[in-house]
C-alpha cells in the first residue's frame, strides 16, 4: 500500500514526513499560470522521493487557442472550473498578461507544429 496527500502546503507535508509517515505522492495544482509548488514544496518532495500528481495544467481549458485574442470574460462564467481558473489568471497578473502568455505559447507551439 502507498499513501499520498492532496493540496498539502510545505509545512504540513514536512510535518508528515518528519513523523516518519512515508508518502509517495502529492496531488496539487500546477501550471504555467500557477507555479507555487516549484518553490520549497518541490525541493521537499524531491528530497523525500514524493512524486507530484498535477491537475489544472491547462487551467480548465483557458490555456488554449480558444481564449487567444478574446475579450476578458464577464461573470457568470459557464462552470465552477472556469470561475476557479479565472481567479488564477487574475492572480497571475490579469487578462492582458494572460493574453501575452497565450501568444507566446502559440509561437512555441507553431514552431514545433503542435497546438
Amino acid at each position: 500500500r502507498n499513501l499520498g496527500t492532496t493540496n498539502f502546503d510545505t509545512p504540513r507535508l514536512a510535518e508528515i514526513l518528519a513523523a516518519g509517515i512515508p508518502l509517495v505522492s502529492q496531488q496539487l495544482q500546477y501550471s504555467v499560470l500557477d507555479q507555487r509548488p516549484a518553490n520549497s514544496l518541490a525541493a521537499l518532495a524531491e528530497k523525500n522521493d514524493v512524486s507530484f500528481l498535477c491537475y489544472g495544467s491547462v487551467a480548465g481549458g483557458f490555456l488554449s487557442d480558444r481564449w487567444l485574442g478574446v475579450a476578458e470574460p464577464v461573470t457568470p462564467l459557464e462552470n465552477r472550473s472556469l470561475v476557479k481558473y479565472k481567479l488564477i489568471i487574475d492572480d497571475f497578473g490579469g487578462w492582458d498578461l494572460f493574453q501575452q502568455l497565450l501568444q507566446a505559447l502559440k509561437v512555441v507551439g507553431d514552431r514545433h507544429g503542435v497546438d
